[in-house]
């Protein structure tokens, strides 16, 4: 019996070829994007959990009190380096600390190889005692115990090294110490909210006050909350270089599980871009809303295809077949076609998954059979409930009627008149504007973004990257030979304007908690970036590095009239400075936070950031020049440059990456709604073809014509806006609340979304209206 369904199943399969491919095809890029989408989530979802000790590993994020109601959180401190922290508490069982390296690349060495390197980290000995990774080389057990030792991974060990066993190998870092391979390990995993290429042994770390990221393992049996409860007198005991009166009143230690950093932290200082988990609950539904617009095209198409065969199941009915064995066949058939796009929507996958990853910056993880087994058989249960619920609705309705009452043809549903078809053209074309809403406005807010001024000129700036002191003495001679040229327009150094410039500072001024972030420069700083000064005057002479400038939001956080002159975080003989001018506003951080108190102060330093304003026309040319001094002063390390504008852009790149996976989604979502909407709409013009034939001759015009047969879906596409729109408009607005500097959700943008899916969806219906209204009536009848 299942093999006679089968075949049958088949037959109509390939009679019917046009409306085959429609749901095949249809479907597989529903199951095709639902399998990316969900092997995407699964990833974010595994992110460190490959740590063996996973549920005891926890980071030490500190809290500062901003003013009475807020406060700041920062993902790395200066207090926790001590030995204190482990041995203050019983629970501990050992403590990784992690710093980046400065300056941000390292210049590695090896014979006659010479790179700059980005992931480099330095930690303490402990570190594979918390974090799990596979040797190659070497043991986790005293990979670190030594001084200057460094692991890297398998990758770099190819790269220096080739074929060699790397073990004893000695490479040179900043051309000042050598660092002995002490072990290799495979290629940190992707799904790491950090990563690294070279993990160094710092030495002296234990006597130090640096600024890093702790890694807390406890001890097996105690819980985060009983070690959370013991910081404050932690706190008032060792945080004792702050400038707050008792100390725990305005900071926190708080115990961040590793599996959630992830998804769930977005604070001061991450060591990388984060996730969130709110992307991946969308995402989640996009998936699932992309297979239902595939179930919902199969749906629509295959209730109208078995009304057309409804004179052949009134015949079988008269044969003896009965409402079980009809709708088993069209379950039969429904199936089949399911599995049949779900080994196209595999291959699919392996064509594009790669392709796409390359294209959003996404890593949409290859789909392995073995290693993913639970995923491949909840894939196959879903194809199957993908198919008996597009089947249902057909199955249960055409095989309802008698065998009289369809050879008689006196069944409205000879007509089409079934509501559910309309229901499901507005649930797609609905979801569809959904996420092209969505999409839109995403993109509407990063290019805001983009071309939002700053307070500053960030365009044409190229930074020098001199943070290991190579220039030394050579700074003014650099600097003066550079101001020779017509190509440089102004040159500087100091902190790059961006989050990852200066430090945070806080202490108490008249009373209250004052959190500024600190902005070191030369002379030359305010007038290369084109920062605008408001009230007093700049820096004008060495003996300025007493004196700071501050800028607007720091002047009204002061709450009181003429600041200038005012001396600043003044704590016995030690104060930032006294105030000299008032700078206008400028976004030292992205956009999605509000201008904070910025101190600017003199500290010209020859380990520091070279900023180089070029004319915009002489870039190239600009950029040859500055490579010649380099290489006249700096011998050893070639010059390592970026620009400001690219700088600045990359603060958004988890956004941008987020709005180009939703293009695509976008994308297939309106194609899917289109494929099935044209299916629909031949199906409902060929049924129509007599009708308009009869019209035509009695003197309908061919644009009467094509306005019968499209003014109904032209209704069901107003109406899905109707519903999705304002169901857009909060999310979106909700979205957008991230950002403290957003565009405005005008009513514009609506409306032109609007436009655009009504004139997607005339296109789409429009050829089979003009085919049908541009035939000749008489062919048409004499068929009939």
């Amino acid at each position: 019996m299942l093999k006679n369904y089968l075949k049958i199943a088949f037959r109509n399969i390939t009679r019917q070829k046009l409306f085959s491919f429609i749901n095949i095809f249809g479907l597989a890029i529903g199951l095709a994007v639902f399998i990316m989408i969900i092997m995407y989530v699964q990833s974010q979802l595994s992110y460190d959990k490959y740590n063996l000790k996973l549920d005891r590993i926890y980071r030490a994020v500190v809290g500062v009190k901003v003013n009475d109601n807020e406060w700041a959180q920062f993902a790395r401190s200066s207090e926790l380096s001590g030995p204190e922290f482990k041995n203050q508490f019983s629970q501990i069982e050992s403590v990784a600390r992690i710093e980046k390296h400065d300056p941000d690349k390292a210049f590695v060495t090896y014979n006659d190889k010479r790179f700059y390197e980005g992931a480099f980290l330095h930690t303490n000995s402990a570190f594979f005692d918390v974090f799990t990774f596979n040797f190659v080389e070497g043991s986790a057990a005293n990979a670190l115990s030594n001084p200057n030792s460094i692991v890297i991974t398998s990758s770099i060990a190819k790269k220096y090294f080739g074929n060699e066993d790397a073990l004893g190998k000695v490479l040179r870092i900043d051309n000042k110490t050598d660092y002995s391979v002490t072990g290799v390990i495979s290629d940190v995993p992707y799904n790491s909210h950090f990563h690294f290429d070279f993990l160094a042994n710092k030495t002296n770390w234990e006597n130090t006050k640096s600024i890093a990221y702790t890694y807390i393992l406890l001890k097996k049996g105690n819980t985060a909350n009983d070690l959370e409860r013991q910081f404050p007198a932690f706190i008032d005991k060792y945080f004792t270089h702050t400038r707050f009166a008792k100390q725990s009143d305005n900071y926190s230690i708080i115990l961040q599980p590793l599996a959630s950093i992830h998804l769930h932290s977005n604070i001061n200082g991450e060591l990388e871009p984060n996730s969130d988990i709110r992307y991946v609950t969308i995402f989640t539904a996009i998936a699932f809303f992309i297979l239902l617009i595939g179930c919902i095209n199969y749906t629509n198409i295959a209730t109208s295809k078995y009304l057309k065969r409804i004179t052949e199941i009134g015949v079988r009915k008269a044969l003896g077949a009965n409402k079980h064995s009809l709708a088993t066949q069209i379950f039969a058939e429904s199936i089949t076609l399911s599995f049949i796009s779900l080994i196209l929507a595999i291959g699919m996958v392996e064509l594009t998954a790669e392709k796409i990853s390359n294209y959003t910056g996404i890593i949409i993880p290859a789909l392995k059979f073995q290693a993913n087994y639970l995923f491949i058989l909840s894939l196959l249960l879903i194809t199957f409930v993908t198919g008996i619920l597009s089947g249902a609705y057909p199955a249960f309705y055409v095989s309802r009627f008698s065998a009289a009452q369809i050879l008689r043809k006196s069944l409205t549903a000879l007509n089409l008149k079934f509501n559910l078809r309309k229901v499901l053209i507005v649930v797609q074309f609905a979801i569809a504007v959904l996420i092209i809403t969505a999409t839109f406005i995403f993109k509407m807010q990063l290019n805001f973004i983009e071309n939002k001024r700053l307070g500053f000129d960030k365009e044409n700036v190229v930074i020098v990257d001199d943070q290991a002191g190579s220039l030394s003495g050579n700074y003014n001679a650099f600097k003066n030979n550079l101001h020779q040229s017509t190509n440089i327009a102004s040159l500087t150094s100091g902190d790059i304007p961006g989050p990852a410039g200066g430090m945070a500072y806080g202490f108490l001024q008249n009373g209250k908690p004052f959190v500024v972030r600190v902005v070191d420069v030369d002379n030359d700083y305010l007038q290369t970036l084109g920062m605008q000064l408001k009230e007093g005057r700049g820096f004008n002479s060495p003996s300025d590095t007493s004196n700071i400038v501050i800028n607007e939001t720091g002047a009204k956080s002061l709450a009181r009239g003429n600041v200038i002159g005012l001396e600043l975080g003044k704590t016995g003989r030690r104060s930032l400075g006294k105030i000299i001018g008032i700078v206008k506003d400028f976004n030292i951080n992205s956009l999605k936070e509000k201008i904070m108190p910025v101190v600017i102060r003199l500290r010209p330093s020859e380990h520091s950031n070279v900023l180089i304003k070029v004319r915009a026309n002489k870039v190239r040319e600009a950029i040859n020049e500055i490579n010649n001094q380099w290489s006249n002063f700096v011998k050893e390390r070639p010059i390592q440059y970026s620009f400001l504008n690219d700088v600045l852009n990359g603060l958004y790149i988890s956004d941008e990456k987020i709005t180009r996976l939703f293009g695509i989604f976008a994308f297939v979502s309106i194609f899917l709604a289109c494929l099935g909407l044209f299916g629909v709409s031949a199906l409902v013009a060929e049924q129509r073809t007599k009708e308009m034939g009869i019209r035509k001759i009695l003197g309908a015009s061919v644009q009467e014509i094509i306005y019968l047969i499209s003014k109904e879906f032209v209704l069901w596409i107003i109406i899905a806006n109707i519903i999705s729109i304002p169901i857009a408009y909060y999310f979106m607005n909700k979205w957008l609340q991230e950002f403290a500097y957003r565009i405005d959700l005008g009513g514009w943008i609506f409306l032109l979304i609007v436009l655009v899916s009504l004139t997607i969806a005339f296109i789409t219906i429009g050829f089979h209206a003009i085919k049908v209204a541009n035939s000749n009536p008489a062919e048409i009848l004499k068929c009939e």
